[in-house]
């Protein structure tokens, strides 16, 4: 989904990952974001979020409950990463 400029950034697009492939898949990516970030502790690494939803994904969330939006800028590597649960 197309998204709008941000104090002049390029426009963003979202995506929402919703298997645990494509979870893996974003391993590579979120691990550069994770090191480049201040803000890095264990519960924002990707293998800490992957074992969460190994685990207890589907105890919580139910099966088809991952959610992990993932924003990513044009031309630029992954920005934003945020894991969420959908309860039923």
């Amino acid at each position: 989904m197309p998204g709008g400029t941000f104090r002049g950034k390029p426009p963003a697009n979202v995506d929402v990952v919703v298997t645990f492939a494509g979870l893996a898949a974003l391993r590579p990516e979120w691990e550069d974001l994770y090191s480049d970030s201040p803000q890095a502790n264990p519960f924002l690494s990707w293998a800490w979020v992957a074992a969460w939803c190994r685990e207890y994904g589907p105890r919580y969330a139910g099966p088809g409950g991952l959610r992990i939006v993932v924003l990513r800028r044009a031309g630029q590597p992954l920005c934003h990463i945020a894991a969420h649960q959908i309860r039923r």
